[in-house]
């Protein structure tokens, strides 16, 4: 038996496999039937949302606290209500891919206006600047100023600051990748879960390729919150021959 689990059941509630079940030969249809046993253990409670963690995926220590308040104020409507149309709502997805890009464009440009017009103002009041050209000149390098400063520091670091409060945290389309901390709501586990009964996962067809799968033949929404409300920790895995690369976790700030 596993070493951590048994020393761990000693804190928590800790489920095995029955011996007669027949462990596959494919890791990626073991995880699978693992993540499936995952959601049958939640589906056995009475709770409303369900949260599959994996075991290399460390939580932000003000989890519950952060869920309840993008559960409240920040998910759509209809993820409230009994027929909800969202598949999921991922917790985490890789920092090396939150970086500025096509789809953040809008997102550079405000920032961008805001912090130069800021400045230019300040600017303009304390040293009782008045020609208009002058004005337009200081707005444009400030703007290159914000520019550079940005892409120089990376929206990666720059989120991370947003984890100061849980309101400024924001829901956006997921991504199909990754699957290290996901929460579902109970009628989306229940349908989740008979999908991966009749589904068998391997190299070309993993895990998460089957979430979004099963969300694309429902025609349900998939959310991402961020900033990440886990880290993942994992360098090995049993899915994968070689660890992963160093700058997969190297950030500037503190998880």
């Amino acid at each position: 038996m596993n070493e951590d689990a048994v020393y761990l059941s000693n804190f928590v509630p800790v489920v095995s496999h029955k011996k007669h079940l027949k462990v596959p030969k494919d890791t990626f249809e073991k995880e699978k039937q693992d993540y499936a046993m995952a959601l049958t253990i939640g589906l056995q409670t009475k709770s409303s949302y369900i949260v599959v963690i994996e075991d290399d995926a460390m939580p932000v220590h003000n989890l519950l606290s952060t869920l309840r308040v993008i559960l409240r104020y920040k998910m759509p409507w209809s993820w409230l209500r009994s027929n909800s149309n969202s598949a999921f709502l991922k917790l985490y997805y890789p920092e090396k891919w939150q970086g500025f890009g096509f789809p953040e464009v809008p997102e550079v440009i405000c920032i961008t206006f805001l912090i130069s017009s800021v400045i230019t103002f300040l600017q303009k009041r304390l040293q009782n600047l008045s020609h208009p050209l002058i004005l337009i000149v200081l707005f444009i390098a400030w703007a290159i100023f914000s520019l550079l400063l940005m892409y120089s520091v990376g929206r990666q670091h720059l989120i991370e600051i947003r984890k100061i409060s849980p309101y400024l945290h924001t829901i956006s389309h997921a991504p199909g990748c990754c699957t290290p901390a996901v929460l579902y709501n109970r009628l989306q586990a229940k349908q989740l879960l008979r999908f991966l009964k009749n589904s068998h996962c391997s190299r070309t067809y993993p895990l998460d390729f089957a979430l979004d799968d099963f969300a694309k033949r429902l025609h349900l929404h998939r959310y991402l919150v961020t900033p990440n409300l886990f880290t993942h920790v994992g360098v090995y895995s049993s899915l994968h021959s070689t660890p992963k690369h160093y700058r997969e976790f190297d950030l500037l700030f503190e998880p």
